[in-house]
């Protein structure tokens, strides 16, 4: 099964290790060129993900951990290539941030908890998970 991670940062690393210690086949996308000299293990590619999709998606499980932008409302990020991908993938894996929820004193927080929304950068993240659940419904495509 191939694994595509979108945004290969510090989560991104650890995470294409996990799966190729599970010898699995792992290609990772990132804007940054300098990484691809570095990784002998899998397919780094580098590419604006807003523009065009440097590999295909068909049948791939891909994990999203690229943070929304700086500023704004929407993720408009994420916005661009769930457009390019549909409905082409096997699973959508969000990362996302427990800080969308807000401040709820020390209690427990899942999905189902409330959202306190009080900084922009908190509707970003409750956009990007709003859009990824409305993908996965509109395409019938698992979505993490």
């Amino acid at each position: 099964m191939q694994h595509i991670i979108i945004g290969y940062g510090y989560c991104g690393r650890y995470l294409a290790d996990a799966l190729l210690t599970q010898q699995q086949s792992v290609t990772a996308i990132a804007r940054c060129p300098t990484f691809a000299l570095q990784q002998p293990r899998f397919t780094y590619l580098s590419a604006d993900i807003t523009q065009t999709l440097p590999c295909d998606l068909s049948d791939a499980i891909v994990y999203y951990l690229i943070p929304p932008p700086p500023t704004g409302q929407k993720d408009t990020t994420l916005s661009a290539f769930l457009a390019h991908c549909k409905p082409r993938l096997r699973k959508l894996v969000y990362f996302g941030a427990s800080s969308v929820y807000g401040h709820h004193n020390g209690q427990w927080v899942d999905e189902q908890s409330s959202c306190y929304i009080q900084t922009d950068r908190q509707h970003r993240r409750l956009d990007a998970e709003h859009q990824c659940h409305m993908f996965s419904q509109k395409y019938a495509i698992p979505c993490a």
